[in-house]
């Protein structure tokens, strides 16, 4: 290890002190000194009075060219101006090189250390400023900012500031969330991104710099300059309490000749920063019987949750005179009573509302079918026949969310009439999709052709609103006229727009397809995510703001379901069209997507129940708020699953997400909350004791840690990770992740144990052997194959019985691998389960198009013929002759088709 002063001594021999090795290098002379990783190198150099200023370069060419040469200090505010006079060398080894700088503040007297660190493994430069402050400072503007700064501003630059905006400020310098805390520049060639790592950052709070409220991390233009970095922008209080100040970040800069378009610069930011976000936490502790912190125990005592009458279900009765009937063509098929859920458990608030609540009081789709899929998966796995029975009941009623008169899935019902002439499109989307989910996880002997049924007739309304606003989706529209209507929460705003929501809607025009096979639906799926990447424009005005969008990158996030399921959508259509745009749509959606995930973990001193919940790897619900739940975390991480099943090379970043919702997201149950996150009695001695909360504390959110009660709506999320973690496979070390990836893409191959694919992944700093388990495996012998970045080993045979007692594994520190389990009669296996799916595609397409037909046309005596062929197709069904069914059916759809013609 050398000092300053030992090189000075070196220097008046006139000998350098200087290290390379490979990427990484150190070279020390008195007066300065310099790091280099990979393409970009930092500089630090005494000024003429004694002070060290910084300047950093990239690489280009065959030589370096200067990037940040501002020469200000790190911190900058009137209380943080330090720069620093010694230095001394921390580490010189061929894998790290890290330098440490002091400074004492001129007026304050306090002694600012800053660490610059580079690895062998990393492109990145890493800063890291502690003030240690002995009393607390009192400023009086705000501060402090950490930017890097050029001496003059570019001609022709391009940002990517911490974003997005949101629909409640537009463009405004003054809403971006607490999210991604991160920003891009390019300019003359050059490129550069700053992470800034908030889990250090304790000190900021509401009596300083409410963090986010007040802060953004951004590009800024000041007085002919131009800075990157974290730009203080208003105060909300002036007390910095004493203490370690600390600011920490993460600075890449590369040779970029091209200018990038702002999503290929997002892309830069997430690939380039993936490596420093955590990848694991610390398991909470269940305070509650049976008092084990497993998602196997979560889902089991949830599901009988959601069968405490009263409290979270009833049944309401429909009219014996007016039931409901599958009009207008199977009016046979009646209705006397539609099994309702309530949105929060009755008497779950911590403030009771001044009429005492019912669960009749608060229901609709969401809250009566949101955890219905995963529920049906559960219970095949583990059959139960009340369970069976009580899940079969809300099957049967699901139809009824069919709105005839606005031809959509809906919120509502009409048989009791519970529907209005305000909608809203991420639900509407969402309705559908959660109705496909519920087709999927049925088994077969359950299949009910009027479930799909219903999606297909809703996207026939889907279509034409879609057409209706070019894709330029908004919020709110009017669900009979198909035509967008001013903001239903805050009408001020006038019509605000959501194209994200493309994504959704793409993704349902795919299940469309796959159930058809009719190309339009596949190239409607395919023109809506071109639409919305091939330069869509459009303009907001309201009261508050007039804001004209022009990219991608700027359109706000109102609700984060069309990121997710666009991911999924795209990466579909690149399977089926080889079409390689498809793939960069995928990772376009997923790159807007991980702006709203929490990078960091959230430790404010000054706010204990910030302290004790735990935020990494939850997503934020929209880019209007600052808080997360337990249904938009888990419809954000359902779709990635199709996309790490279909890259040849996953991205390590979403192994680090999946790995902390896995553990993180037991914080959104009663049962783990720390007594700081308790925020009443009421809501933690209540009867339902595994359904979770949806309000998620954030500091910038504020407010209560589940206030609102505990949210039926919001509890799919355990069923979900069960599915995910543990239903399948789990290891005997819990600190290894096993994801089932077949949850949304190949669940009946798996649930019927003919192949199964997962990744493992040891997202410790620590090698872990352990033994891998199969679960819910049917009796026979099996194929099993691992695979890792680099390498295919072999298909080793073991039987059930060897692979449900465990398979020895090993992985490195940070390591995966790919596991896949197949039959080793899976082709005959395969067949029988594409009889049965061609079998139910085709009888639902059939029930959809007779409806149609009816709808459109009447009844007449063509249509009831065709109907009694569709009746014995479902006869065929019912006695498991599928090829027979699936071809009864296939004749009538071909008859309605040339009937269409005439």
């Amino acid at each position: 290890m050398k000092t300053a002063n030992a090189c000075l001594a070196v220097a008046l021999l006139f000998v350098i002190c200087s290290k390379t090795r490979g990427d990484v290098s150190l070279t020390v002379r008195p007066e300065r000194f310099e790091i280099v990783a990979g393409s970009q190198k930092v500089v630090f150099a005494k000024d003429e009075v004694g002070r060290f200023v910084l300047t950093t370069y990239v690489h280009s060419g065959n030589s370096w060219r200067p990037l940040f040469d501002g020469g200000m200090p790190l911190l900058q505010g009137p209380d943080f101006n330090v720069h620093p006079d010694t230095f001394r060398v921390v580490e010189d080894t061929p894998q790290r090189v890290a330098v440490s700088l002091t400074g004492v503040h001129e007026r304050h007297k306090y002694k600012c250390q800053v660490l610059v660190e580079a690895k062998a493994d990393s492109e990145l430069l890493r800063f890291r400023v502690t003030c240690p402050l002995k009393e607390k400072m009192i400023i009086s503007v705000p501060e402090p900012s950490a930017m890097l700064w050029m001496k003059e501003r570019p001609a022709d630059q391009l940002v990517v500031d911490q974003g997005p905006g949101s629909i409640y400020h537009g463009s405004a310098d003054n809403q971006w969330g607490n999210s991604f805390p991160a920003a891009y520049l390019w300019a003359d060639g050059k490129e550069a991104a700053v992470f800034f790592n908030m889990t250090p950052m304790t000190w900021m709070s509401n009596w300083n710099l409410f963090r986010f409220l007040d802060c953004r991390v951004q590009a800024f233009n000041d007085r002919g300059r131009t800075g990157l970095g974290f730009r203080a922008v208003k105060r909300n209080y002036h007390e910095i309490p004493a203490g370690d100040l600390v600011v920490e970040f993460y600075l890449y800069g590369a040779r970029q000749p091209k200018r990038p378009t702002r999503l290929e610069a997002l892309h830069t930011m997430i690939r380039k920063f993936a490596e420093v976000h955590p990848s694991t936490a610390p398991l909470p502790v269940n305070r509650v019987a049976p008092g084990e912190t497993s998602w196997s125990v979560f889902a089991r005592e949830l599901v009988g949750n959601l069968m405490l009458r009263d409290v979270v279900w009833d049944d309401v009765p429909l009219p014996k005179d007016e039931p409901w009937r599958d009009g207008p063509l199977f009016t046979e098929n009646l209705r006397s009573f539609l099994r309702v859920s309530t949105d929060y458990a009755v008497g779950s608030r911590c403030k009771p509302p001044p009429k005492p609540k019912t669960v009749g009081d608060g229901w609709d789709f969401s809250t009566c079918n949101n955890y219905l899929a995963p529920w049906i998966a559960y219970n095949r796995l583990h059959r139960d026949p009340r369970q069976q029975a009580f899940i079969k009941a809300k099957v049967n009623t699901l139809p009824l969310f069919y709105d005839p008169k606005a031809g959509m899935i809906r919120h509502g019902t009409r048989y009791p009439l519970h529907v209005g002439d305000k909608a809203m499109t991420w639900q509407n989307f969402t309705f559908p999709l959660e109705t496909m989910k519920v087709y999927h996880m049925l088994g077969r002997d359950d299949f009910d052709p009027a479930v799909a049924g219903k999606f297909l007739m809703g996207c026939r309304g889907l279509i034409e609103y879609a057409h209706n606003v070019d894709y330029v989706f908004p919020q709110w529209f009017d669900p009979y006229r198909k035509v967008p209507i001013p903001q239903g929460d805050i009408p001020e705003l006038g019509v605000v727009r959501e194209p994200w929501q493309i994504g959704t809607y793409a993704y349902l025009m795919c299940e469309a397809y796959e159930i058809t096979g009719e190309t339009r639906y596949l190239d409607e799926a395919k023109h809506s995510i071109r639409r919305l990447f091939g330069g869509m424009k459009f303009t907001v005005s309201n009261k508050r703001y007039t804001t004209r969008y022009n990219d991608p990158v700027d359109f706000p996030i109102t609700e984060i379901f069309g990121n997710a399921w666009g991911v999924a959508a795209a990466q579909k259509l690149y399977d089926r069209t080889d079409e390689v745009e498809y793939q960069r749509f995928a990772d376009d959606f997923l790159n807007s997507l991980l702006r709203m995930t929490y990078w960091y973990e959230s430790e404010l001193r000054s706010d204990e129940k910030d302290r004790v919940v735990r935020n990494a790897g939850l997503f934020r619900n929209h880019s209007g708020v600052n808080t997360g739940s337990p249904w938009e975390t888990i419809e954000a991480y359902l779709p990635l699953t199709v996309y790490l099943k279909h890259r040849q090379e996953p991205f390590k970043l979403l192994l680090r997400l999946f790995n902390l919702q896995r553990i993180n997201s037991f914080h959104f149950f009663p049962a783990v909350f720390a007594d700081a996150a308790i925020p009443c009695k009421r809501l933690y001695d209540h009867p339902a004791q595994y359904i979770p909360i949806e309000n998620f504390y954030m500091h910038e959110h504020g407010g209560s840690h589940g206030g609102q009660g505990r949210a039926v709506y919001m509890s799919s999320i355990a069923l979900w990770n069960y599915l995910l973690y543990e239903a399948f496979a789990e290891a005997s070390d819990r600190d290894v992740m096993v994801l089932n990836l077949d949850v949304i893409d190949g669940f009946e191959e798996a649930m019927a144990s003919v192949k199964r694919t997962f990744i493992v992944y040891n997202p410790t700093r620590k090698p872990r052997s352990f033994t891998l388990r199969m679960k819910s495996l049917a009796a026979d012998k099996y194929r099993l194959a691992t695979r890792d970045a680099t390498s295919t080993l072999e298909h080793q045979t073991h039987s059930s019985d060897e692979l449900s007692a465990g398979v020895a594994l090993s992985l490195k520190p940070m390591q995966f691998l790919r596991v896949e389990l197949e039959h080793t009669d899976a082709a005959r296996i395969k067949s029988r389960i594409r009889q049965v799916e061609t079998a139910q595609n085709r009888l639902s397409h059939t029930y959809a198009l007779l409806q149609g037909r009816a709808r459109d046309r009447g009844v007449n005596d063509e249509l009831v013929r065709l109907k009694s062929a569709f009746m014995a197709a479902m006869a065929d069904y019912r006695k498991q002759e599928y090829e027979k069914a699936g071809g009864g059916a296939a004749k009538v759809i071909a008859t309605l088709k040339r009937s269409n013609r005439r």
